[in-house]
């Protein structure tokens, strides 16, 4: 396999897949998702959800398979029956509530997970993109994050009231063709007055899947 940071790079895309279709990103997607559900299901928190631990092989073919490496981030158990704590993350993924905080010192929850889940198919949907980034303005990705300033709209359609602050035109352009469906939960999600900001109301993994089968 290869890595994910890799597989989705712009230039590695156009180089090596010019034809690839958009829905075996999607595909990509469902594929990391079904992993993290079955850890899930098993009581274990992946968290350090990041590009470089996750390995792809048979993009091209619309059924990629995909491998989760580094398996020290995990924390085995929930609650008052942590076996394992992980202590590893990156602060993009890393949500609001345990921003600055040692991830030794603080239990992850489910809730936690899901804010990683989204930024991750966010990176994957819009190739190798910070959700939090912005062209010309505050870039400290930890208190973007900590503020919930998703730059983007909950409705595509109306992008380019903000495209000055997104980076670059592909990135506008990719936006305006996800699925509305899509669109309204990554600003659900990620954007401070989004209905699903708060950790009670993220998305699940489940509701990701469901939403992306659709």
């Amino acid at each position: 396999g290869t890595k994910l940071a890799s597989v989705i790079h712009p230039i590695e895309l156009r180089e090596k897949h010019p034809d690839l279709p958009r829905c075996n990103l999607v595909a990509l997607c469902m594929s990391i998702l079904e992993q993290v559900q079955f850890l899930h299901e098993n009581n274990i928190l992946v968290f350090d959800l990041d590009m470089s631990n996750i390995f792809v092989d048979k993009l091209e073919t619309g059924y990629p398979e995909t491998f989760i490496i580094d398996c020290d981030s995990f924390q085995i158990g929930t609650g008052d029956s942590i076996i394992f704590p992980g202590d590893v993350g990156r602060p993009l993924a890393t949500p609001k509530e345990l921003q600055g905080i040692p991830f030794k010192d603080q239990a992850r929850t489910f809730a936690n997970e899901y804010f990683s889940v989204t930024v991750l198919l966010f990176e994957i949907l819009i190739p190798n993109q910070n959700p939090y980034m912005r062209r010309g303005g505050e870039n400290d990705e930890v208190q973007l994050v900590k503020h919930g300033q998703f730059p983007y709209t909950a409705v595509p359609e109306k992008i380019q009231r903000v495209a000055d602050e997104i980076p670059g035109q592909w990135v506008v352009d990719i936006w305006e063709s996800l699925p509305p469906d899509i669109t309204a939960l990554f600003w659900s999600n990620l954007h401070k007055e989004g209905k699903n900001y708060a950790p009670e109301n993220r998305t699940s993994v489940e509701e990701w899947s469901d939403t992306l089968w659709l």
